[in-house]
């Protein structure tokens, strides 16, 4: 087995422990931990279908731990998005992973309740920019942590 599926299981189970454990931020604001950090993932990831399997296990962590259904499977619906929209920005990881990052924020809102975007965008834009700043660190991490020769890759 590719050591890289076993650390985006380790990465994707650890990051739903956090994002279900953690007690919300200033005024109930919080990254999402599992966007972030599964979606890094996919920028050193083998293929699709590997990611996806990574991004159910997230998925399926943080319904296990917080109880929650819907919005979990919002959270892997988000998870392929970013996988996706990562595609259309291939000139520079970086800003293409903080584009689709900030977007991806917004589809679990969009599934469990689109009200709530409307009535608080300020909110949502403010935990779309903490989940990107997050991102932007996991990233560095993670690629890092996958590259081989300890290097961060140009």
């Amino acid at each position: 087995m590719d050591s890289r599926f076993l650390k985006g299981v380790f990465s994707a189970v650890l990051a739903g422990v956090i994002q279900a454990s953690l007690l919300a931020g200033p005024y109930g604001l919080k990254a999402n931990w599992i966007l972030a950090g599964v979606s890094a993932y996919a920028f050193v990831v083998p293929g699709f279908f590997v990611y996806a399997a990574v991004s159910l296990i997230a998925s399926v962590t943080l319904y296990a731990i917080s109880g929650f259904a819907v919005p979990s499977y919002a959270v892997f619906a988000a998870l392929i998005f970013a996988y996706a929209l990562r595609r259309f920005f291939p000139w520079q990881p970086l800003p293409g992973y903080s584009i689709a990052l900030f977007a991806a924020t917004f589809v679990p809102y969009a599934i469990v309740d689109p009200r709530f975007i409307a009535l608080h965008p300020y909110l949502v834009a403010t935990e779309a920019v903490c989940t990107a700043v997050l991102g932007i660190v996991l990233h560095a991490l993670f690629t890092r942590l996958y590259d081989e020769t300890g290097r961060y890759p140009s």
